[in-house]
């Protein structure tokens, strides 16, 4: 049945591989003998590679040494992490944190403690696979709603009776490139005595002021969003999730969140640098500014070349549709070939048909690099229209 299922992947065009970078720097990377300039990353600010956060890491090896031995609950909780999840409630300006080792286990962990049997969840058609996973293993009911249709979601609590009712939703959807009506959905939810958890994986450093993401942009307090997800993987650079919100609700998490409980801590030299990433992103003003100039030359270079992107919304991640899974990759071959890696996202990621070129920006790209990419995805664009 597995020989089946794997030569199905293939013949489909959907077979997936890793490559395995050798070297690192900035915004280029090299494969092989390959160096190429990197549009996969969710790198948006360059932390990654940044003198600073580097530096802590090893400081955080000499002090603490390599992993942390133990669950958070034995032995593996260190100083380190109750700095950051300190520091991070007083940035995200929520009463409490909890640090979970990635996004996809804090979503596991959450959603199962915040819903169950008797419950009623409603999520967004486009949710992330953790999202979804997580839903499926709190064995509530689930209803999804269109991706990003308040008026339907309105519908669905309204035709649903349930005394437990969670709505789930990401900020910024990283498949589409476009920003959940945040606001409107807390209008919707405040009115059926929900519960909204948001997942805010991509807005986290890139949103708001100060970089807070998606709440600090729109100013909605833990009230309005009592279940915050904030993974620390894109813009920080680093692993984890941070979930925020009231002191009761992590105390939960605390308590009843399995896949925080039975798992081994994050090393905790790396959450060390983590603080000090934290720190760097609360004053990127600059480098948040320059991205966001990046971001309206793409939009303004791919209207020009008449390039059609899934989204125009001011966020590093831009989609361009190609629904051929063949000539996704066939692009992104072209692509690489010319020193540029980019994202060829097809199915189950996405719905069949509408496999895409993912491209992300950061703040080290430059205009040239830019310029150079969508020419060629222009010049591809062109020679295949009937097939896009």
């Amino acid at each position: 049945m597995l020989m089946t299922q794997l030569k199905e992947r293939k013949d489909l065009h959907l077979w997936r591989d890793r490559v395995a970078i050798s070297a690192r720097s900035g915004n280029k990377i090299k494969i092989n003998d390959s160096l190429l300039i990197n549009f996969c990353s969710s790198d948006y600010l360059g932390i990654a590679t940044d003198s600073e956060v580097c530096q802590a890491f090893k400081e955080g090896i000499d002090i603490y040494g390599f992993g942390s031995t133990s669950s958070a609950l034995i032995s593996g909780y260190y100083k380190a992490h109750q700095v950051l999840e300190e520091q991070f409630a007083d940035f995200l300006g929520r009463e409490s944190a909890i640090l979970f080792n990635s996004g996809y286990l804090a979503n596991l962990g959450l959603i199962t403690v915040l819903a169950g049997r008797n419950s009623t969840i409603f999520s967004d058609k486009l949710c992330h696979a953790s999202l979804i996973d997580a839903i499926k293993l709190s064995a509530a009911k689930h209803w999804r709603y269109k991706h990003n249709d308040v008026a339907h979601l309105q519908s669905r609590l309204n035709q649903f009776d349930s005394a437990n009712k969670l709505i789930v939703t990401e900020s910024i959807f990283s498949m589409e490139g476009d920003i959940a009506p945040l606001q409107n959905i807390v209008d919707c939810v405040q009115q059926t005595n929900a519960t909204l958890l948001v997942d805010d994986a991509h807005g986290l450093g890139v949103l708001g002021k100060n970089g807070a993401g998606i709440c600090e942009a729109l100013a909605l307090t833990t009230k309005q969003v009592p279940a915050l997800v904030s993974p620390l993987g894109k813009a920080f650079a680093s692993f984890g999730a941070i979930v925020s919100g009231s002191k009761e609700l992590i105390t939960a998490l605390m308590q009843f969140g399995r896949t925080y409980i039975y798992t081994t801590a994050l090393p905790p030299a790396l959450v060390h640098a983590t603080i000090t990433a934290l720190q760097i992103i609360k004053n990127a003003h600059w480098r948040r500014e320059k991205l966001a100039k990046l971001i309206q030359f793409f939009i303004k270079s791919a209207q020009q070349r008449n390039i059609s992107i899934r989204s125009e919304c001011a966020i590093p991640i831009q989609s361009i549709m190609i629904k051929s899974s063949a000539k996704v990759l066939a692009l992104q071959k072209l692509l690489y070939n010319k020193g540029f890696l980019v994202s060829a996202i097809r199915p189950p990621t996405v719905p069949v048909n509408t496999s895409r070129i993912r491209i992300s920006l950061n703040y080290e790209h430059t205009e040239n690099q830019i310029t150079d990419l969508l020419d060629l995805i222009a010049e591809f664009y062109e020679s295949h229209t009937r097939l896009l």
